[in-house]
């Protein structure tokens, strides 16, 4: 299946999706070094949720008409994209993760360097168009 990866300094987040599937599902996987220590999260029965009305707010983010966007997924994660005024864009993720009947999140952020954000709008766009 297609997949959007982005990675920086600190770890990495991916959205890709199953090929062979009836059903678009994703997989959201995150893995984060932070103060603390490294941090994964993935959930792998993840859908696009925001709509037509999200997809057009995503494509104003895309076209810069707005700096910011965020994109709705099922259960109980999602992203939310920010320009920054260098061209860079950050990525704020939530990835809900469901273990023996207990929820936990993990959440973080991935910055996209200025050079490769139309690269990674152009991914995220397939995954969920």
């Amino acid at each position: 299946g297609k997949r959007m990866k982005i990675i920086d300094q600190n770890g990495y987040l991916e959205l890709k999706r199953h090929a062979d599937t009836e059903f678009p599902y994703l997989h959201l996987t995150a893995k984060i070094q932070t103060g603390s220590g490294m941090f994964t999260g993935e959930n792998n029965g993840v859908m696009y949720g925001g709509g037509d009305p999200g997809k057009e707010q995503l494509h104003r983010f895309i076209t810069f008409q707005a700096n910011e966007v965020q994109v709705e997924l099922t259960e109980g994660c999602w992203l939310e994209l920010h320009r920054l005024p260098v061209g860079n864009i950050e990525v704020q993720f939530v990835i809900s993760v469901f273990r023996s009947g207990s929820e936990t999140s993990m959440s973080g952020f991935i910055t996209v360097d200025g050079e490769y954000s139309l690269k990674f709008m152009e991914e995220l766009w397939n995954e969920i168009a």
